[in-house]
């Protein structure tokens, strides 16, 4: 079984190659707004470094956000344009989770704060106990004052934000990942307020 992640919300360039529950080619990479010059290049590496071509993979997972507009299109079209060509099918995982993935073998309560812009972060809490996912806190667009003060009431929470972000695609579960129906319609998750 071969998949394919991506995710270009942030100003992380995440690409996975997973084939049976191994990662053989990954690109975690910061960006500077440029994801669009390095998306295909960097695919078209790990297909030719691992002799592969996009219809072997068996199914693809998209970070859908929230994030910034220009990068969630990116990906978002790529990852589009795989599936429906060649009939890959295709699932969606929060931008955040993927970034956050990391830290779902360790048990604690979480609070996620990730840079948006002008004093907003996207953000949500959740909890890992006995190694299970629940989510505490929805993801939200707010003040990153707004964000401090909803914490400050959470006893022992730990805060993720850009400079401690902690990533493993292979701790997604299907919790995580949602199936698409239909590609034509799917919009990525923006969560924009008025600033």
């Amino acid at each position: 079984m071969k998949t394919l992640i991506m995710d270009t919300s942030s100003n992380w360039l995440l690409i996975y190659f997973i084939e049976d529950n191994k990662i053989l080619f990954n690109v975690q990479s910061v960006g500077n707004n440029n994801h669009s010059d390095h998306l295909i290049n960097e695919i078209t590496n790990g297909l030719n470094k691992l002799n592969w071509q996009i219809k072997d993979f068996n199914n693809i997972i998209i970070g859908v956000g929230p994030g910034a507009y220009t990068g969630l299109r990116v990906s978002m079209t790529v990852a589009k344009m795989f599936a429906w060509t060649l009939k890959i099918p295709l699932y969606t995982v929060s931008s955040l989770d993927l970034l956050t993935s990391g830290y779902y073998n360790q048990d604690g309560l979480y609070g996620v704060m990730l840079k948006a812009k002008k004093n907003y972060s996207y953000t949500k809490i959740f909890s890992i106990e006995n190694g299970k996912y629940k989510q505490i806190e929805y993801e939200m667009f707010l003040l990153d004052t707004e964000f401090k003060n909803k914490i400050a009431s959470y006893q022992n929470i730990k805060l993720i934000q850009n400079d401690n972000i902690l990533i493993n695609p292979l701790l997604l579960t299907k919790l995580h990942v949602n199936k698409v129906d239909n590609i034509h319609i799917l919009e990525p998750n923006y969560l924009r307020g008025a600033i």
